[in-house]
């Protein structure tokens, strides 16, 4: 089994990437690091999702399995007046980019720069990373790529927002990160990543898991319902370096996705 190929400072990234490329929704950092049996995976053949319990038991599906991502039917989302939209506090500040072998990825240098608050605890902004093309679906429908924002509260709890992104205008913050790629370019990336969110934020929230070996649940999401745009050149510099990056969605298996209104 092949071990796992190291991470990659920003230099070596910008040397052997033409464009940016995108991320999985792994674990956040400071949370357990998989086994070394887990590190044989990928987004298609015989280490596939499809396979994925053979390295990561919890991605199985099974009756009572919680898994990420879902399938989001509008017509059919709880409403919950009551239900509390994500409050973020975000700000501009450097991120180090990375290469973990399946993805690139977005890691801020001050682990108390960006947090949210979801149910009276506060998480805090530990990476995040795209997949092209999105992961979850709304009403069938895939859009081009999805941004994953992944925080992690004190205890460990995991919850990440999902940004479904299609192509269009161009997003500068996006902008700054692909930048960060190119071979002259050798600072981190200063991105305020509330230039990522979309402009409504409306958003369906369910708990599902990480939509990587090793799967772990317990994940709680809020993806927005609005779509944002990026340019077909930023679309492309997510695709360039780990094309076709998303897991198939999920079966529900009776959970509740809530319908979050706009804050």
């Amino acid at each position: 089994m092949t071990p796992a190929p190291p991470r990659r400072t920003a230099a070596f990234v910008a040397a052997a990437l033409v464009a940016l490329g995108t991320a999985g929704c792994s674990a956040p950092a400071g949370t357990s690091a998989p086994s070394p049996s887990l590190t044989s995976w990928s987004y298609s053949g015989a280490d596939g999702p499809a396979h994925w319990s053979g390295v990561a038991p919890a991605c199985a599906d099974w009756a009572g399995a919680r898994q990420s991502p879902v399938d989001i039917v509008t017509g059919e989302l709880k409403r919950d007046d009551s239900a509390a939209p994500v409050r973020v506090d975000y700000g501009s500040t450097p991120f180090a980019v990375e290469d973990n072998g399946h993805a690139i990825e977005a890691v801020p240098q001050d682990a108390e720069a960006g947090s949210i608050e979801l149910g009276g605890r506060i998480y805090r902004l530990q990476q995040f990373h795209f997949h092209a093309a999105s992961e979850h679906t709304v009403d069938g429908v895939q859009a081009d790529a999805e941004l994953h924002l992944v925080h992690r509260a004190a205890g460990g709890e995991v919850a990440v927002l999902g940004v479904l992104l299609t192509e269009g205008e161009g997003n500068p913050a996006l902008g700054a990160l692909v930048d960060s790629s190119d071979a002259a370019h050798t600072a981190p990336a200063v991105i305020d990543p509330a230039a990522l969110l979309p402009a409504s934020g409306a958003s369906a929230r369910y708990t599902g898991s990480l939509t990587t070996p090793p799967c772990t649940e317990g994940v709680s999401w809020n993806v927005f319902l609005t779509p944002t745009t990026l340019s077909r050149a930023q679309l492309d510099a997510l695709t360039g370096a780990h094309p076709a990056n998303h897991r198939p969605v999920q079966p529900l298996h009776g959970r509740t996705v809530t319908a979050v209104r706009a804050g």
